[in-house]
């Protein structure tokens, strides 16, 4: 049950990412693929590709806090 429930929030998570930003980060974390592969399969530049990946984690380590900033005010 935890499994899945981890599953529907990464899918949440990662819906509110750009299209590029989230495709690379599914390539590189969680499929294992290195930046330069990742940046093949969705061909961009090598830079693009982790300049995306970048502010994808940036973004999902602000829905983060905010999400648990949300839960320690209840």
């Amino acid at each position: 049950m935890e499994r899945r429930q981890a599953e529907i929030e990464a899918v949440r998570l990662l819906g509110r990412l750009s299209h590029r930003q989230a495709g690379i980060v599914i390539l590189v974390d969680l499929d294992g693929y290195t930046i330069d592969q990742a940046a093949k399969i969705m061909k961009v530049h090598r830079g693009t590709a982790a300049r995306h990946r970048a502010r994808a984690l940036d973004r999902l380590r602000a829905y983060l806090v905010e999400s648990e900033h949300g839960q320690a005010g209840r």
